[in-house]
């Protein structure tokens, strides 16, 4: 039968004994200070029962090439070992700041503890007891990360599926059956969270424009934030099915400008007589065709922003529309505190065509 899982995460973390570690966020570790040997060591995992059986641990290991990490591991039905002729509180005895990392390293290798050199995937077959007790030792002039620590309790190894007379535990035919029962259990870990990579709010930032893809919506070239990218990939499908209309162009742009534009369409105002506009106003200002579209944003943006908003706003607008996009800067306004200093002068009105070649400044007003 299956095991407990341990996942060391950051309340247990926090609770262990750093020497020359910090906590990161993430659930890791991570070395400092210049001396050559670091030391973390966990508080006692609970097994529950007495001589529990353990049966592995392993980490996520970033490190300088030049650092050794050492594992050092022990199991009791008790927090207390003997040590000196006087019983120690294994706990306690790590948390004391007045112990050196040499003094701790003594006590581990007086009291029984097995070592492991240089690995971060560990078998425990040897180890029982109900508390479990983890010592990592970092040694080197170098840096190292470690993350994402593990620990299960006995587990489905495959060695039940054999006769009575393979199942010895902890044996060579048991030690070499649990590399296949790692590896499965890996596989089955990714295959299981193969589901996350469609959850939106979790998949990774490099996955969200492949997935916009499948949905029809061009997002390469890393062109919008993180939040923008994932938001317009989360309505992808709603923006679809409102393609060509007023609508989608309206929260497009609220979604990567964070404001509702104004909308002009020029086939509305060709066939609306009481508009009082003039046909020839109308190509003056919204241009000369019925499938020309003005959209026109009450602020000015970088031309970067520019660029990122017109190439998603035209994978949405008819196949025959010409968009034309006007970005309006504030109007200067005179209230009762303005005054002229000298040499100043009032601008005279001035008149701009609007399309995407023309830039209206604070002197541009436009008029009904």
């Amino acid at each position: 039968m299956p095991g407990r899982r341990y996942g060391i995460l950051a309340n247990r973390i926090k609770r262990g004994s750093f020497d020359g570690f910090i906590y990161k966020e993430g659930n890791s570790i991570e070395t400092v200070g210049s001396a050559n040997e670091h030391m973390f060591a966990l508080n006692a995992i609970d097994g529950v029962e007495k001589d529990s059986m353990w049966g592995r641990f392993f980490m996520k290991l970033e490190k300088s090439p030049n650092v050794v990490c050492n594992v050092y591991v022990y199991a009791g039905n008790e927090k207390c070992i003997y040590y000196d002729s006087e019983k120690i509180d294994i706990e306690e005895f790590f948390h004391d700041k007045s112990k050196s990392i040499f003094d701790k390293r003594r006590f581990i290798k007086n009291t029984g503890w097995q070592s492991f050199i240089g690995v971060n995937d560990i078998l425990l077959y040897g180890v029982s007891g109900r508390y479990l007790f983890l010592v990592v030792e970092i040694v080197g002039d170098g840096t190292a990360v470690i993350s994402d620590m593990t620990v299960m309790s006995s587990y489905e190894d495959f060695l039940d599926f054999f006769p009575e007379v393979y199942r010895d535990r902890n044996s060579f035919f048991h030690r070499f059956l649990a590399i296949f029962g790692s590896i499965y259990h890996d596989f089955e870990k990714d295959y299981r969270s193969v589901k996350d990579i469609f959850d939106l709010d979790k998949t990774p930032t490099v996955l969200l424009p492949v997935l916009a893809e499948w949905m029809g919506l061009d997002l390469s070239g890393n062109i919008l934030d993180e939040h923008t990218t994932r938001t317009l990939v989360k309505n992808a499908y709603s923006l679809n099915r409102m393609k060509g209309t007023r609508t989608v162009i309206e929260i497009v742009t609220q979604i990567i400008l964070g404001e509702k534009p104004t909308i002009v369409e020029n086939n509305i105002l060709r066939d609306n007589e009481k508009s009082g506009i003039l046909k020839d106003e109308i190509s003056k200002y919204y241009g000369n065709s019925r499938y020309d579209v003005t959209v026109m944003i009450h602020k000015n943006i970088d031309d970067e922003k520019k660029i990122q908003y017109s190439f998603i706003l035209n994978q949405f607008i008819p196949i025959r529309c010409r968009l034309h996009i006007v970005y309006l800067n504030d109007r200067s306004v005179l209230d009762e505190y303005t005054y002229l200093d000298v040499n100043a002068e009032i601008y005279e009105k001035g008149e701009a065509v609007l399309d995407n070649k023309v830039g209206i400044d604070n002197y541009i007003a436009l008029e009904e």
